[in-house]
């Protein structure tokens, strides 16, 4: 699939990058594969 023919856009990186890190607690070993639905209108980060 050719990049200008993807259902959701173009992508391009993010300079701001990382924009998750691991903090404290369950997630002071790392952070991992995160995913996004969309659901009525809102974004949850799962």
């Amino acid at each position: 699939m050719k990049v200008n023919d993807f259902p959701l856009g173009l992508f391009e990186d993010y300079r701001g990058n990382p924009i998750l890190v691991p903090s404290k607690g369950f997630q002071s070993r790392g952070v991992y594969n995160p995913a996004v639905i969309k659901e009525e209108g809102r974004f949850w980060m799962l």
